[in-house]
């Protein structure tokens, strides 16, 4: 028992240590054994990939005990608590690694932080500062903020975003440049591929030529042999036109909002077998997402990006759609949550959005008086 006592107490200290320490008491003592060090700093980064949080946390602490509160071990500190949903130290302990050291890591995790709590005013400014601060994105670094930088480019105008965010407004006209460079790109290839095809072309009907005496008497029949697949090509090509008559490509996400704007130019309902071509189309992004070689998470934003694109076009099925896809991968996601609980507000239906906020890891009382007043 005195064994287990001492234990409990020393555990307790330390936790009680992470909890109360600040920056103004921070130290930056030589730890005893630089090897000790560093054989610490190794395990702390192999226990967080293997989400081993606790036993990284200890080794942590070993070395704050020692005075080692520099920025790697302020970041990793970071990276845990958010990894264990406690955001509020999470958050704490990201400044705290930009005290010691400004680089753009700490404000993509800030960023995520305040995506996961859907605050955009704040996500958008630690993007910015991301960026500000970044030479080099890494690749999984990039993808983040891809999605959490679509968010921006759909909450604020484009004016707003360089007034305020001058960075994020930089990566937009970069990003925008490059899709018209690789489009300049592959056109150059595809007309090179079109010249080879000519040359070919020619080379084979030369070819013809020079044989063309020795086959008189199989051109008529070759001849009536293809007018009789054309024509039978034809009729399909018809045939498939007049059954699916205005289905649309199942892998245009602007189309909805296509629709929109053709109901309202001409004033007239659109179509049921419009409506019903566009389902499909709605399926096969959905699938695409689901079918990405990403983690649950990014699927999880990235079906929530796009349901706020037909948000903003008030399809608020479509947008349903998206959102409860996500809501199948992860039923707790509070993110996803909430905007079930705005999108059925919006479509005055308050006994679902009730039922998704009551699922909400922590309900908010502030959504439910948003819910019972609307």
């Amino acid at each position: 028992m005195g064994k287990n006592k001492k234990r409990i107490i020393k555990n307790r200290r330390r936790e009680i240590a992470v909890k109360n320490l600040q920056y103004s008491n921070l130290k930056s003592d030589n730890i005893n054994s630089k090897t000790n060090e560093s054989k610490h700093r190794q395990e702390i980064k192999v226990l967080i990939e293997e989400k081993k949080y606790n036993a990284a946390m200890e080794k942590i602490i070993s070395l704050f005990d020692t005075g080692h509160t520099d920025y790697d071990l302020m970041f990793d500190l970071a990276e845990i608590y958010y990894a264990t949903h406690d955001y509020q130290r999470a958050e704490k302990w990201a400044f705290n690694s930009l005290k010691t050291q400004k680089t753009g890591k700490p404000f993509i995790l800030l960023a995520q932080i305040y995506s996961d709590n859907n605050d955009t005013e704040k996500m958008a400014g630690a993007l910015n500062d991301a960026l500000r601060l970044s030479e080099s994105i890494s690749d999984a670094d990039g993808e983040l903020m891809d999605d959490m930088l679509l968010v921006v480019e759909l909450a604020y105008d484009a004016d707003i975003i360089a007034e305020k965010y001058p960075y994020i407004a930089k990566k937009m006209e970069e990003d925008e440049a490059g899709i018209d460079m690789n489009l300049s790109t592959e056109t150059d290839e595809e007309q090179q591929q079109d010249n080879i095809a000519k040359d070919i072309d020619e080379e084979l009907a030369a070819e013809d030529d020079r044989t063309d005496n020795t086959k008189h008497a199989t051109d008529d029949e070759s001849l009536q042999s293809a007018q009789s697949a054309a024509d039978s090509i034809e009729q399909m090509i018809n045939t498939e036109l007049a059954k699916d008559s205005g289905q649309t490509p199942a892998d245009d996400i602007e189309q909805p909002s296509a629709q929109m704007a053709a109901e309202q130019a001409t004033g007239n309902d659109i179509t049921n077998s419009t409506t019903s071509a566009a389902e499909p189309a709605i399926e096969s992004i959905s699938a695409g997402i689901l079918q990405e070689d990403t983690s649950l998470t990014d699927k999880i934003k990235k079906l929530n990006a796009v349901a706020a694109k037909y948000y903003f076009d008030d399809d608020f099925t479509s947008t349903q759609f998206f959102l409860e896809t996500a809501f199948s991968i992860d039923a707790h996601d509070e993110g996803t949550l909430r905007n079930l609980v705005q999108v059925s507000l919006r479509q005055k239906n308050k006994g679902k959005a009730a039922d998704y906020a009551i699922r909400m890891p922590m309900v908010d009382f502030v959504l439910l008086d948003k819910i019972k007043n609307n």
